[in-house]
């Protein structure tokens, strides 16, 4: 088992792994030089320093925790290298690929439950995805599983987090999956609201109402890069 693995693709290969080369100082850079807002910058610095060694190696930093706004300004910052947030899909053909991810916690998108607005989970939040989402004549009977990389943040002084999570605009809405459509191991649901999606330590599918601007204790990014064209 591995913290990286190779997926087969038909046209190319891409590859999986757990973010291991980005410092904190680096991250924090780039939050300070897109954000003057205190809260803004409290609430994306949400990434803690851990030293880690790995085959015998000198320790390098590697970043742990970071909760939902911050891994989307990762996704967006530019500081992926061509890279990209991994999805569920993602994750699930990593594990069958021989992805070790024991022990980790990853946020790989938000659910959103429904179209109520009012006194929801993440209320900002959820009025802006359903306001984009209706708009774009999505039906959110069922909820929706919004994908990592299909979300950008605006800065919002009504959010108590500094932020509010907004769909981007080029993102292809039809691809967006039914909650339903999903087996969960852990689901704690109302009939609207935003709620974080991850896969637990244990392995576990969950989807749960966490506040999304706390960090995972155990969270790791994930990420998924193209490695060339299958022959």
């Amino acid at each position: 088992m591995s913290k990286q693995a190779v997926i087969l693709g038909r046209g190319s290969n891409e590859l999986i792994q757990v973010l291991d080369s980005l410092t904190l100082e680096t991250f924090k850079q780039s939050v300070f030089s897109c954000y003057n807002s205190y809260t803004v910058r409290e609430t994306l610095l949400s990434f803690k320093p851990v030293q880690e060694s790995l085959n015998g190696e000198k320790a390098r930093e590697i970043l742990v925790g970071g909760n939902i706004y911050a891994l989307i300004h990762l996704q967006n910052s530019g500081l992926l290298e061509g890279a990209r947030l991994a999805t569920r899909a993602d994750l699930e053909r990593g594990l069958e690929c021989g992805l070790d991810l024991r022990g980790i916690q990853v946020e790989f998108g938000v659910a959103l439950a429904g179209e109520e607005i009012n006194g929801v989970a993440n209320q900002t939040s959820a009025e802006m995805l359903v306001s984009q989402l209706k708009k774009r004549g999505v039906s959110l009977n069922r909820g929706k599983l919004i994908p990592l990389p299909a979300l950008t943040q605006k800065q919002d002084r009504y959010s108590s987090h500094g932020l509010t999570l907004s769909l981007k605009e080029d993102f292809p809405v039809d691809s967006l999956a039914n909650l339903g459509d999903f087996g969960w191991s852990c689901k704690t649901l109302s009939n609207g609201g935003v709620y974080r999606a991850s896969l637990g330590t244990y392995g576990g599918w969950n989807v749960h109402c966490y506040r999304i601007n706390a960090p995972a204790d155990e969270g790791r990014a994930v990420i998924v890069k193209s490695v060339g064209v299958r022959k």
